[in-house]
């Protein structure tokens, strides 16, 4: 019985990415971070400083990137019929993408969100 082998691409070259992309960078170091946090850098493609890779918009590459938001920076890129799209998403939130709102801004922490009684003009009886 003969098997017929499939042909396999040559080393480091991979699929293009079909779909949503996240674009991560790494920003800040993991020397002083734990092993565990030194390997999901690792498995996300990034090996120093400046590091960029293109990774598909999967829930497992998420997980991994919320396990490491305080040294990486993410980029969505969203691809639609041959054009594509970038919004910033420090956050793993896409900001706004054409025209679209972004998410709901936080409040200002300075400003109050109610008034306290002891704001409130009291009514003399």
């Amino acid at each position: 019985m003969a098997s017929t082998r499939i042909a396999r691409p040559p080393h480091g070259v991979r699929p293009p990415i079909t779909g949503p992309a996240l674009t991560v960078t790494q920003v800040r170091s993991g020397i002083s971070a734990k092993p565990k946090t030194r390997g999901t850098l690792r498995a996300l493609g990034l090996n120093g400083i400046g590091q960029t890779n293109v990774l598909p918009d999967r829930p497992e590459i998420r997980g991994m990137i919320a396990r490491v938001p305080h040294l990486v920076s993410v980029t969505t890129s969203v691809t639609t019929s041959g054009a594509t799209e970038t919004a910033a998403a420090d956050t793993g939130i896409a900001a706004e993408v054409d025209g679209a709102p972004g998410p709901a801004s936080a409040p200002d922490p300075l400003l109050p969100l109610t008034t306290s009684p002891m704001e409130t003009p009291r009514e003399d009886p």
